[in-house]
């Protein structure tokens, strides 16, 4: 589990199944994959980038709780 206020970055080679939503986050770049399980679930961050996957449900099994994905960072922030 991060810490909050922590800058997450999964790699290229990694699958993470989020099963518990995490304190807020400064960053979250995702280069592999986050699968968000079959869970009411909350996840805030700065900033996401998604170079990889970031999977909430698929067509063949739709997600059938509540995802709550909520940004913070500022308007101003530099892009990445």
């Amino acid at each position: 589990m991060p810490a909050a206020g922590a800058a997450v970055t999964i790699p290229p080679d990694r699958t993470v199944l989020l099963d518990v939503s995490p304190p807020a986050l400064a960053s979250l770049s995702i280069e592999g994959a986050l699968v968000f399980d079959e869970a009411d679930l909350e996840l805030t961050s700065g900033w996401i980038m998604v170079l990889g996957t970031l999977r909430v449900g698929t067509t063949a099994a739709p997600f059938q709780h509540r995802a709550t994905i909520t940004l913070t960072g500022s308007p101003d922030a530099p892009s990445v």
